[in-house]
């Protein structure tokens, strides 16, 4: 009997470190799987964080354009302006009248003038009289007189004939308020680069600087389009004398302001056959003295006169100057100063 009780008691023992090393186990077993789990809870955190940033750049990506698309829907809206622009300047100027009242008027400057011109209506009646004396004039009608900066004065006169006719004929003018200028039509210059040689120069000359007489003829004709007045007046040959070379710079002055601002947006002139570039002149200040007299209004390549120095007058060089500090301006010739100082009374600034 003892034996036996000994046995069960072994046997709940065992039983006992059994259930406890199974409790172990499973606890084991539970703390894995709660750091499992915990991995995947922050795996799954990573992911969704990811995805937040990959959709962020997805839609960020769609948004913002590429350098190409900007560029073209920039060109599409200033394409858009432009036309917008020049279809209400072409209407305004098709139906409002100062273009109409710009034709008819012609523009006098009584600066230097010592007849009356503080009364305007007195100043009317006198051009009137000079209009009706000369017979190249009469019948030539002044509607009234529009009042410019300084002492200009924009005389407008009936419609565009007259103003034409009057701008032809000064005297009526001139001989009534004597001093008074008239000044004479206004042109439009256009830069045009690029130009065949081929297509303007006389062939006959033969010296790659003499247009042909016709050029603005054929200017006219070659770029009459849209219903503008493309009149050619005047042109002139600005590129140097190069033989070599086939092509070339010109300016071209039009009669017609509207054709030149056409031309001006289109960036293109047409020669005959062929193409060029144009653009708007811009006449640039030069304010440096011939390197040879050191005189203004010319160049060292064109100059005939015999050498001076900047700072004396003397027939030398500035380098060999004997009398740097006796200052003698070779420019206008007058002592106390080089002809680089402003204060030269032939200076462009001045």
């Amino acid at each position: 009997m003892p034996d036996q009780i000994a046995a069960l008691c072994e046997m709940v023992l065992q039983l006992i470190k059994g259930q406890e090393a199974q409790r172990v186990s499973q606890k084991h077993e539970i703390e894995e799987l709660k750091v499992i789990i915990q991995s995947l809870q922050q795996e799954t955190e990573r992911q969704s964080h990811a995805t937040t940033v990959l959709e962020g750049l997805l839609e960020k990506t769609v948004r913002t354009p590429t350098y190409s698309q900007v560029a073209q829907t920039r060109q599409q809206q200033a394409t858009r302006t432009q036309r917008t622009t020049v279809s209400s300047s072409q209407k305004g100027r098709a139906s409002t009248g100062p273009v109409r009242a710009d034709e008819r008027a012609v523009n006098i400057d009584t600066r230097r003038t010592k007849a009356e011109k503080a009364d305007f209506a007195v100043v009317k009646e006198r051009l009137q009289d000079g209009l009706d004396k000369a017979k190249v004039t009469e019948g030539l009608k002044i509607d009234f007189l529009r009042l410019g900066p300084g002492d200009r004065i924009e005389v407008v006169f009936e419609n565009k004939e007259q103003a034409e006719k009057a701008r032809k004929h000064t005297q009526w003018a001139t001989g009534q308020m004597p001093g008074t200028k008239v000044k004479g039509e206004e042109w439009f210059l256009v830069k045009c680069d690029m130009v065949a040689k081929q297509a303007v120069m006389d062939g006959k000359a033969g010296d790659g600087k003499t247009l042909r007489k016709d050029v603005c003829q054929a200017f006219t004709k070659d770029n009459a389009k849209d219903g503008h007045d493309f009149t050619a007046m005047k042109a002139n040959w600005l590129s140097k004398l190069d033989l070599a070379k086939k092509v070339g710079l010109l300016v071209i002055w039009l009669k017609s302001k509207l054709a030149t601002e056409h031309l001006l947006q289109s960036g293109t002139v047409i020669f005959s056959a062929t193409g060029a570039y144009c653009s708007k002149w811009e006449r640039r200040e030069d304010n440096l003295p011939c390197f040879n007299c050191n005189k203004y209004r010319h160049k060292q390549a064109s100059c005939t006169s015999a050498p001076k120095c900047v700072l004396c007058s003397g027939k030398h060089s500035r380098l060999t100057c004997p009398r740097p500090t006796e200052l003698c301006c070779p420019a206008c010739n007058k002592e106390g100063h080089s002809v680089f100082n402003w204060q030269c009374r032939l200076h462009p600034n001045h």
